[in-house]
Order: structure tokens, then C-alpha cells, then sequence
């Protein structure tokens, strides 16, 4: 083995282009699945880490306002382990330079070592469990106070009911419900210069926005196989009198729905393109160690007279391959490791999660990647030599035999064939002739090809949402009130110098109900004529208001199971609410 060894060695210095070539594209593999895998684990661990440490809540229910009674009636129930109840709601911020942006008013009982959603402090310090002044501290999140370029002991001034509040910032914590921290669905990016998270205690809260003795939002941790579906239908029971409004699962918090899809993503890429670059450097592995036995054949037939076995041979071209596998993982590993810190910390920029559980090495990402690259090299190798066995050492030293051939389909075409030139024609029978060789370079550049239009199609992706976005949304500027208002004080906003139109619309939350069914939603109601915000069907075109009925989601539809024509159920879920219709 240390005379096939040297000879191993010989056949890589003389190769050493294709073979560097090879193993650059095994490294890109490699590097590509160690980045999105250790940024994938990185950011999976610090999630789950984060939600046991704060006690993330399984189920939200929102009201307008309940006494705290209700969180000991369903913390009775069978199944239920643990609520919490708290104010939530949203309100102006009026900025230094007159501009508004939007507080997301969140209380925190204290203690809060056994509360639903608890707070980890980023910088700072806690709130204490008593006001230490006329003044009320908050905490906010940490992209709200870099953001607005905020010390400690600053103050914000917010809106309540004509009333402007001010609050001490006293520091920044992070919470699982705001890992994301955007107002809602319309908002693509985080946007802290206009959105915050403002952290208060609960019994200030409740004497600051008069909620003596009350809360509007309830979360609640279920046990282990707990039966959900009654479980929920008795807390809404609980909770109808004082005006339900709605009812989410975790899974459809929003923070934790666009983390979860974002790594959902990440671990899709994780095996997709790391496939295609082992795959092709597998092609090409193949075409080398094919063509340089067929380039060898004497030297096999010398080797098999000297005693060497058809194994030995065999492993001493499989080893070409695995030491392609060994130095593309290992480099690979090493520069995926680095890029996987950088990686997860560009994702750190958009998602609040605490670096304790990050940039740490994964040895199960390593091991899967030596497995991976050296096991395509083993595959590659073990087939490109396995007629090694048919070469007979005296047959070895004759020259190839022409093999046999035909003509190719062109060749078969007169009217064609002659109108080529001597190129055209050698290049065609070389492909004949090389089915095999052909294909494997096709593939090849089909994935190349594949992977060049992804990238175009992703940016091409970017920027047809954007444009439908700025289609269905002709406003300049959209104002949101927390209770309706009258139609007719659109009149005061169409009178300030500059406005050109002003439209309205209404969001109500409802239930629908369909056969059994029911679905939880918001309805937007819309002027028929409006032209400031347009709906459109999945091909684009625009759909207009109907004078009766109303037109929902097609998922929505889907989880009710309606079509076009059918009556389904309304419920308001406020409070006075008109009957079903």
C-alpha cells in the first residue's frame, strides 16, 4: 500500500489543477451546509433555550376588559398549568421632533418568576416592584432605545385618551412574544424608529390607563396532552361576558410564526444546495478517475503481475476520491464555522434572542459533513473503478481495441449531415460515442445554469412583491385609530394643506361560522369605490366590492370549507355586539 500511496501522490502532482478544481467545489458544498446548518442549530437552540427560560405561553386570548378573577377560574380548569393576566394594547408616541410613532403597552405582573412571557433583562435594570417616583419605568426593546438614540432615565411621552404620559426608560429586555418585534403583518421589516415595546409593572399599569383590578389579554400554559379543543372552548366561555375578542394559538403569535418560518428556510437550505454541489463535484470526481484509469491501463496490468490484488487497486483510486472528500470538508468545516458567526449574526440584527446558546461548535454538523463528502468521494471512486477487476495483465499491454460503432441519428440524416461542417460532425459523433460522458456534463451545467436563475429569480421575487405591494397600496400615508371613530371627521384630515384624498375603512373582528365550523378573522370594509387600496385575485387582477356578500382569503375559505355562493355565520366579538347574521 505505501507503493500505491506514492503512486497516489504522483497522480495528484501531475493533476493538481483538477484536483484543487474538485476540491473547491466539494469545499462549497461543505461550507455551504455547515453555514446553514450550525446557523440553523445556532439560532434553534437560543429559541428554545429563550422560550423555557421565560416561560413562553401556548395560548393568548385578548377581551376588552375582565376582572382578574377570570385567571383563578382558568387556572382551575382540568389541563390548564399555569396564566398569567396583563394589559396589551397599542399607543402614540409624540417624538422630540413632533412626529408620531406606536408604544405596544405590555404589563408585567411582579414577581414574574413563575408568569407566562416573562422579561430577560438586556441592559439596564429591572423595574422594581413599586413605583419609585411620580414617574412610571419602563423597559423597551433593544432596538427601540439604539434606535432612538435613548439614555437611561429618559423620557417618552405617549397618547392616552387625550392625555400625554410620560415614562422613564430605565432599561431594555428581551421577551419571547417580541423576537420580531413589528406592529403587525403589513409591516415586512422591523421598524424601531416608529414601533416600540414598552415594558410596564402590571399594578402600574392598572392605575396609570385605568385598569383597577382588571386586565384585556390572558395567557395561558397547557399541560402535556391536554384536550385543547375543550380546554378552549370552556376559557372562552369564561371570558364572553366581559367581550371576547379573540383567540390564538403559539403558532400563530407572529414573532414566533416569522422566526419559524425564517428557520424553516434556513433548514430547507440546509440540504438543497449542498446536494447540488456534492452532486456535481460526484460527476466530476467519476469523469477523472475513468479517464485516468483508462489513461493507466498498462500500469494496472503491471501491478495486478506484480500481485497486486483488484482490491487494492480499486481502493487506491477510491482513495483519489476520499481524499477530495477530506480536504474539501475539512476546509469547507473551518470556513463554514466562521461564516456561520457572521451569518447568525446578521440574523441577530432582525430577531432579539440572547447570545448565550450562539456560535457554538456543533460536532453533529462535522460529523455529518465528513460523512457526506467523503461518502459521495467513496461512491464516486468505488464506481468509476469497478471494471478494474475485467483488466487482465497481458491484455493490459495491447493497444484499446477501436470500439464498435454506429451512426448517430444525424448521421442518419443526408439532407442534414452534409450541410455540416468537419466540426460540427466530429463533435456529434464524439457525443454518440460518449452517451455517458455527454449526459454527466450536461447535468452538470444544468444545475450551474439552475443555480445562476435562482439567485436572478430570488432578487426578480424581491422585487415583483415589492411592486404589487405599492400597487394594492396607492396611500401615501394610512392613520390607525384603536376604536372607530365618525365618518366625518375625515373632513379635518381632507382640509390640512397638501392632503389630495382621503379614503376610509373599517377593521372589525368576527367570527365565522360555517357548518360546524369556525374561524376567528378580521373584516375589512371597504367604499366600493375606493382607489386608494385595491384587492386583487392571485393572478393580479383587481376584484371589486361586491353591493352584498363579502369575498375572503382563499385559505380562509379552505378551513371553512365554503365556495362561492355560500351563507356563512357572522359574530361580532365586541362588546354590545348586534346578533349573528
Amino acid at each position: 500500500m505505501a507503493t500505491l500511496f506514492k503512486k497516489l501522490l504522483r497522480n495528484i502532482g501531475r493533476g493538481k489543477g483538477q484536483f484543487i478544481a474538485v476540491v473547491t467545489v466539494v469545499t462549497m458544498g461543505i461550507l455551504i451546509y455547515v453555514t446553514m446548518s450550525s446557523t440553523y442549530y445556532n439560532l434553534r437552540n437560543s429559541q428554545t433555550d429563550f422560550y423555557e427560560a421565560t416561560n413562553f405561553a401556548d395560548y393568548y386570548y385578548m377581551v376588552v376588559k375582565a376582572p382578574e378573577q377570570v385567571i383563578n377560574d382558568i387556572a382551575n380548569l382540568n389541563g390548564v398549568k399555569r396564566v398569567t393576566g396583563r394589559i396589551y394594547f397599542d399607543l402614540s408616541i409624540l417624538k422630540d421632533d413632533n412626529k408620531r410613532a406606536t408604544a405596544r403597552i405590555v404589563s408585567y405582573p411582579l414577581p414574574m418568576e413563575d408568569e407566562l412571557n416573562k422579561l430577560l433583562l438586556n441592559g439596564g435594570q429591572m423595574f422594581a416592584s413599586g413605583a419609585r417616583g411620580s414617574t412610571v419605568e419602563i423597559l423597551t426593546d433593544p432596538g427601540f432605545v439604539e434606535a432612538n438614540d435613548i439614555n437611561w432615565g429618559d423620557r417618552v411621552t405617549v397618547i392616552y385618551e387625550g392625555r400625554l404620559l410620560d415614562f422613564a426608560v430605565i432599561g431594555t429586555a428581551n421577551s419571547p412574544e417580541f423576537v420580531y418585534p413589528i406592529k403587525d403583518i403589513a409591516d415586512l421589516l422591523p421598524d424601531p424608529t416608529s414601533f416600540g415595546v414598552f415594558m410596564l409593572p402590571h399594578y402600574e399599569a392598572q392605575q396609570v390607563f385605568n385598569y383597577k383590578g382588571q386586565i384585556n389579554q390572558v395567557l395561558v400554559e397547557f399541560f402535556p396532552g391536554a384536550n385543547l379543543d375543550k380546554i378552549n372552548a370552556e376559557i372562552k366561555e369564561i371570558l364572553t361576558p366581559y367581550g371576547f375578542l379573540a383567540s390564538y394559538p403559539r403558532d400563530d403569535q407572529l414573532s414566533h410564526a416569522l422566526l419559524q418560518m425564517e428557520l424553516d428556510s434556513i433548514k430547507n437550505l440546509t440540504t438543497s444546495l449542498p446536494i447540488i454541489f456534492l452532486f456535481i463535484a460526484a460527476m466530476i470526481q467519476f469523469i477523472i478517475l475513468r479517464r485516468m484509469i483508462r489513461n493507466q491501463k498498462v500500469q494496472v496490468g503491471v501491478l495486478k503481475a506484480l500481485g497486486f490484488s483488484n482490491w487494492h487497486i480499486i481502493l487506491h483510486y477510491a482513495l483519489y476520491a476520499l481524499l477530495i472528500g477530506f480536504c474539501g470538508a475539512l476546509i469547507g468545516i473551518v470556513a463554514g464555522w466562521f461564516l456561520a458567526g457572521f451569518l447568525t449574526d446578521f440574523f441577530l440584527v432582525y430577531f432579539n434572542l440572547p447570545l448565550s446558546s450562539l456560535s457554538k461548535l456543533n460536532t453533529k454538523v462535522i460529523l455529518y459533513s465528513f460523512l457526506l463528502s467523503m461518502g459521495v468521494g467513496l461512491l464516486a471512486g468505488l464506481t468509476a473503478a469497478r471494471n478494474i477487476s475485467k483488466i487482465l495483465p497481458a491484455e493490459s499491454m495491447r493497444p484499446k481495441m477501436p470500439e464498435k460503432t454506429s451512426r448517430s441519428i444525424v448521421e442518419r440524416m443526408p439532407f442534414i449531415w452534409q450541410r455540416l461542417g468537419i466540426g460540427f460532425k466530429i463533435s456529434l459523433r464524439n457525443i454518440s460515442r460518449n452517451r455517458g460522458r455527454f449526459t454527466l456534463n450536461v447535468i452538470g451545467i444544468m444545475f450551474a445554469v439552475a443555480l445562476l436563475l435562482v439567485s436572478y429569480f430570488m432578487n426578480d421575487a424581491i422585487d415583483f412583491m415589492q411592486n404589487s405591494y405599492y400597487k394594492e397600496q396607492n396611500y401615501d400615508y394610512k392613520i390607525t385609530v384603536n376604536k372607530p371613530i365618525k365618518e366625518g371627521e375625515l373632513n379635518t384630515i381632507a382640509n390640512i394643506e397638501g392632503v389630495i384624498k382621503v379614503e376610509a375603512f373599517l377593521h372589525l373582528p368576527v367570527r365565522l361560522t360555517y357548518q360546524g365550523q369556525n374561524e376567528e378573522d378580521l373584516i375589512v370594509a371597504y367604499n366600493p369605490d375606493m382607489s386608494l387600496k385595491r384587492i386583487s385575485d392571485e393572478k393580479g387582477q383587481t376584484l371589486f366590492i361586491p353591493p352584498e356578500g363579502l369575498i375572503i382569503s382563499q385559505q380562509l375559505a379552505e378551513k371553512l370549507g365554503v365556495s362561492t355562493g355560500d351563507e356563512i355565520g357572522i359574530e361580532t366579538l365586541l362588546p354590545n355586539s348586534p346578533p349573528k347574521y
